[in-house]
């Protein structure tokens, strides 16, 4: 029985071969016989994507991706909530009014249509 890896010039017919899991590119996989190459994965630092062999493409992991949009939320509102009662007290009342309407706009990221996937990040005060 013949062994292929992913270093074989040409892709012969895999029903006569035996293929070694993990012989193969991290890109490739076998489906129907034959090597498939899935592509790049289109995952970037907020939108995870898996690739779903069964429709051979990629498709959106929504669990993860509302995990890292929260993370990145809650982040943001944890630097507001470590502004200091003294500094709070020292900022103007439209500071404050900025800083609390800030602070509730991260707080309806996930509320927001078409969240995770088109998320309207609220703007923080300049001065903050």
């Amino acid at each position: 029985m013949a062994v292929v890896t992913s270093s074989d010039d040409e892709i012969p017919n895999l029903d006569q071969f035996f293929v070694i899991e993990g012989a193969l590119d991290y890109n490739q996989y076998v489906k129907d016989g034959q090597i498939k190459t899935q592509g790049a994965d289109p995952s970037n630092g907020m939108i995870k994507y898996e690739f779903n062999h069964a429709l051979e493409s990629w498709q959106i992991d929504l669990e993860t991706t509302v995990e890292n949009h929260r993370a990145l939320r809650n982040e943001m509102l944890k630097a507001i909530d470590a502004v200091s009662p003294v500094r709070y007290n020292s900022l103007t009342q439209q500071q404050q009014q900025e800083l609390a309407d800030y602070r509730q706009a991260l707080l309806a990221v996930p509320q927001q249509a078409g969240f995770p996937l088109t998320t309207d990040w609220p703007c923080k005060p300049t001065w903050l």
